[in-house]
């Protein structure tokens, strides 16, 4: 099939020209040199975009009544002026009213698919997903081609305006609302971690979630004896030495002559990751003398660390504080929200993230590269990042001192495969109760339900936590749980070695309390439905 010839654009710059504004600034942008200067100066700019005139649609055409959508291969069409004539619809997902627009139009003909799920369950006799018009051909176009002065069709074209919008209107009225957006967020903290739940939560719930294993690091908790963060002595990175004029040099200076009272001072009143380790490796001593303050700088401002944070799966259709779990937030935390959202005009969604207390310390040129880091390989790669020089395209440091870096900072991160093979629990720090990793495993054995072999740690973790005040999941689970209402939405978690809450017998110690079958069996009663479909 012959192809209209296009303008050579670059594939950088290609996209929807419909304006003369949009031509001109296409130009410029594929007319800069390598060295940012453009080929022509800005007088030629502005000439073009006075004598090139791209004509566009007003839109406000279409709804005035000059214009009608035409489908050029059933020769029918819509006025567009009788679109905005349809009165506002309530919309019970958004708690405000719709307003008709083209678009709406448009697809409620065009829609096709094997599938009849649509999110949205209508529950009327029109086919949505087997539209009438999928496939055909459109334009928009002035009234006067399918009309004479008179107001009457010409040419064959047939005016399907009421039927279509009659279409619209009842699929809107007549709809069950299928769904809302759910996200994990942690009350206490600025830092977020990727998870595998993101959307409608029907649609990620029953499926595997691999991106669990990032959320178990963070909520680990280890034993009071382990540090999380290790400097190693510099004797144990083989093969790199101080260079011996750095040494002479720094004998000879006043820092040198310092007593270690001072220095260890000096170290205490650095922050920045990147000040610190440029001190550390100048010599030997500064960098035994570094060492713990290194850790205390990438343990309190680096390393992410969520447990014992107040975790919450919401819903986005919880718009109203008193709609949130009872006693979540304090009384100060409400204060603030209320305040931020009544000056700002801020939604539940957008004002929770006011009460997060803890961040990250670093310097500005620091965090801008930073992100959640769980190990050793994920710090050096960070720090390589953030000693990048944006002035001299230059790193700040040769290849050898990231992979001495690399050798004597040890973090250390937890293997999942200790959550699954039974060595650890997922506490619930709020009620003193407990999740065995192993139970999920187990779970994956059980005979005729292998849809289970999909579960992980997040299952677990969103079945209690997940909160709304919108009963609406886009599941099809119909049983007494309340999913939406989950009794350990807000509170407090982690996840740390088994030892802590069980004896040498396995017998709980403290007061905690085994509620892993339990928990697994609800996983189990909602993932059947889905399972068995």
């Amino acid at each position: 099939m012959f192809q209209k010839p296009r303008p050579s654009w670059s594939s950088s710059t290609t996209g929807q020209i419909i304006s003369t504004w949009d031509f001109v600034s296409r130009l410029r942008s594929i007319t800069v040199g390598a060295k940012r200067i453009f080929r022509y100066c800005d007088n030629i700019y502005d000439v073009l975009e006075k004598l090139i005139l791209i004509r566009d649609l007003d839109p406000a055409d279409f709804f005035d009544g000059h214009l009608v959508f035409r489908n050029l291969t059933t020769k029918e069409y819509v006025r567009g002026d009788a679109i905005k004539k349809v009165p506002n619809i309530p919309d019970m997902s958004w708690r405000r009213p719709l307003r008709l627009e083209f678009e709406h139009v448009l697809y409620i003909r065009t829609t096709w698919s094997s599938n009849p799920s649509l999110g949205y369950r209508y529950d009327g006799p029109l086919q949505i997903h087997r539209g009438v018009w999928a496939g055909h051909r459109f334009d928009v176009t002035r009234i006067g081609r399918v009309v004479d002065e008179a107001g009457v069709a010409v040419d064959d074209w047939k005016d399907v305006t009421e039927e279509v919008l009659n279409e619209v209107v009842e699929i809107w009225e007549r709809f069950v609302y299928m769904g809302q957006f759910f996200g994990l967020q942690n009350l206490d903290h600025t830092i977020g971690v990727s998870t595998s739940a993101n959307g409608k939560f029907g649609e990620f719930y029953f499926r595997p979630m691999s991106a669990g294993t990032q959320l178990l690091r963070v909520l680990w908790n280890p034993d009071k004896d382990e540090k999380r963060v290790v400097v190693l002595p510099l004797d144990q990175a083989e093969g790199f030495l101080f260079p011996q004029e750095s040494n002479e040099s720094l004998s000879k200076g006043v820092l040198d002559q310092l007593s270690n009272e001072v220095l260890d001072m000096i170290y205490g009143q650095i922050s920045d990751i990147l000040d610190l380790i440029s001190l550390m490796v100048t010599c030997q001593r500064y960098w035994e003398f570094g060492r713990r303050h290194l850790e205390r700088v990438i343990e309190d401002s680096i390393v992410v660390s969520w447990d014992g944070d107040r975790l919450i799966f919401l819903g986005g259709n919880t718009t109203e504080l008193e709609d949130l779990p009872q006693g979540m937030l304090t009384d100060s935390e409400v204060e603030n929200i209320r305040s931020y959202s009544d000056e700002y005009g801020l939604s539940l969604e957008d004002a929770l993230p006011i009460i997060q207390t803890r961040c990250r310390k670093l310097s500005s040129t620091t965090m801008d590269c930073m992100r959640p880091i769980s190990s050793t390989s994920d710090f050096v790669s960070q720090f390589h990042l953030s000693s990048y020089d944006s002035e001299t395209g230059l790193f700040r440091y040769g290849r050898e001192i990231y992979k001495i870096l690399e050798k004597l900072i040890l973090i250390k991160d937890l293997d999942p495969a200790d959550f699954f093979d039974g060595h650890m629990v997922f506490r619930n720090l709020t009620t003193k109760e407990y999740v065995r990793g192993d139970g999920i495993t187990k779970a994956w054995d059980i005979p005729d339900k292998p849809w289970l072999k999909k579960m992980r740690f997040e299952h677990v973790l969103y079945i209690r936590t997940t909160w709304s005040s919108d009963p609406t999941l886009s599941c099809l689970y119909d049983g007494p749980l309340q999913i939406h209402q989950g009794i350990w939405a807000g509170h407090r978690f982690d996840v740390t070695r088994i030892g802590r809450v069980v004896d040498e017998a396995g017998v709980a110690v403290d007061g905690w309390k085994d509620v892993t079958k339990e928990v697994i069996n609800e996983v189990m009663e909602i993932w059947e439905p889905e399972g068995l479909a």
